[in-house]
């Protein structure tokens, strides 16, 4: 169950420093979806949609009013058991990425293609659906672009340019520096001053880079486990700020 792709690909153009930039930024919240989809049988290529959706940003809202990481709009929110109280919990990493698995799996479960099911996250079911009736997968068994809207297409495109970037820069400086250990993992709330105290590199991580892994500020929102940078965090990534720029933020890499 997993994406493939080819050994040659169009999308060398899609190499950027800005997106080789978020990519080596996203590098922790990245390695976290990819160890979700990889407990559920997903195919790990699916870790790169925040990037797409977001820029990997969980305060990222857009126009049409979705919200978060995965940009969940407030009805898919609601069929997706996240709550929009007194906090949106389209904004909390953790429960979104479980939310946007669930969604991903159902899509592939009414299409069982998952190029399908990555055009149907951002046209829709219902659109996707109607387009099959016009001949969207074609006799060779692949999806004719031109069918989709150009929002979608370049979706696609983007999806697969990603990948591709990951993999041909896999040696690149800026992208082999990183060991393929989490970075993130989950802890009781209860004990995070104690677990920040037993590692000295930890002790100063600001609440800005606890509320960029999480989507909320753990010291307003009291919940029963939350999400922090493990020990191998701070040698690649700063534990005292983020980058913010206009409508984004992201983990500021060394």
């Amino acid at each position: 169950r997993r994406v493939l792709f080819r050994s040659k690909s169009p999308f060398t153009n899609f190499r950027s420093e800005k997106n080789l930039r978020l990519l080596a930024s996203s590098t922790p919240l990245v390695k976290y979806y990819a160890e979700a989809l990889i407990k559920e049988g997903m195919p790990i290529e699916f870790a790169v949609l925040p990037l797409i959706e977001s820029g990997n940003n969980p305060q990222a809202k857009s126009k049409k009013n979705a919200l978060g990481l995965w940009q969940f709009i407030p009805e898919t929110a609601s069929e997706y058991n996240l709550k929009r109280s007194r906090v949106d919990e389209r904004t909390d990493v953790e429960k979104s990425t479980r939310a946007a698995i669930d969604l991903l799996q159902t899509l592939y479960s009414q299409f069982h293609d998952w190029n399908l099911v990555l055009a149907a996250y951002n046209w829709g079911s219902g659109a996707v659906q109607k387009s099959l009736k016009k001949g969207l997968i074609g006799n060779n068994g692949k999806i004719n672009l031109n069918l989709l809207p150009n929002e979608t297409k370049n979706y696609l495109i983007s999806f697969y340019a990603y990948n591709y970037m990951i993999k041909s820069e896999a040696d690149s400086d800026i992208l082999k520096k990183f060991p393929d250990q989490p970075y993130i993992i989950k802890i009781s709330r209860n004990h995070l001053y104690d677990y920040l105290n037993q590692h000295v590199n930890l002790t100063t991580v600001s609440s800005s880079v606890l509320k960029q892994i999480n989507g909320y500020d753990v010291f307003k929102i009291k919940k029963d486990e939350i999400l922090v940078p493990t020990e191998i965090f701070p040698q690649f990534f700063s534990i005292s700020q983020i980058r913010s720029e206009e409508h984004t933020s992201e983990l500021q890499s060394h």
